[in-house]
């Protein structure tokens, strides 16, 4: 697991992007700030990704996946919202509503933390992130659990707010390893 210390360029980007795009009717969150959230979570992995060589191209007006690597596979981003560090035994969440439609050939899970006593809708609440790791697609539909709204969580008290599939985090290949799954060679 990687851990970032998140800047205030960095909650800027994520404010100026989610701006200008549209909200999604199934989001728990709703509008503004599940968009800011999801683009602060993509532009701390591009970054990452920017610092350890591995080429993409951004292709976020696609609904099927987030970005596109040189040799074709794909990855989406998913980030989630925390009020403690984020631990190998915590879940990583795709909803179900955005499975439906999604295709990439791989997830990438980042978690944001934030002061459990802070509640507002202010990106600048998250101080941490936390590039847990990533896992092929097809993987996380076998080996992960399905819970429906209102359900919850015994492994944590957490009440489901939302149609969705968890794995664990210590289920997925760390960050790492990722960073050599995505590597492309050069042509020579």
């Amino acid at each position: 697991m990687i851990e970032i210390k998140i800047t205030e360029e960095m909650h800027k980007r994520a404010e100026e992007t989610a701006k200008d795009i549209p909200s999604f009717k199934l989001s728990y969150r709703g509008g503004l700030e599940a968009n800011v959230i999801g683009c602060l979570g993509e532009y701390i992995v591009e970054d990452w990704l920017r610092l350890n060589n591995i080429l993409f191209q951004d292709e976020r007006g696609e609904t099927t996946h987030d970005y596109r690597l040189l040799n074709n596979r794909t990855f989406d981003v998913k980030t989630k919202d925390r009020t403690c560090p984020m631990q190998q035994s915590y879940a990583c969440t795709v909803s179900d509503y955005n499975a439906e439609h999604q295709q990439p050939d791989y997830y990438i899970f980042v978690s944001l933390q934030r002061e459990k006593n802070n509640k507002t809708n202010d990106i600048r609440r998250f101080h941490t992130a936390f590039i847990v790791g990533g896992v092929k697609r097809n993987y996380f539909k076998k080996h992960s659990l399905g819970w429906k709204i209102g359900q919850i969580d015994p492994s944590n008290n957490w009440p489901v707010k939302f149609d969705c599939h968890n794995l664990l985090a210590n289920n997925i290949t760390s960050a790492i390893d990722v960073i050599e799954i995505l590597k492309v060679k050069s042509p020579a």
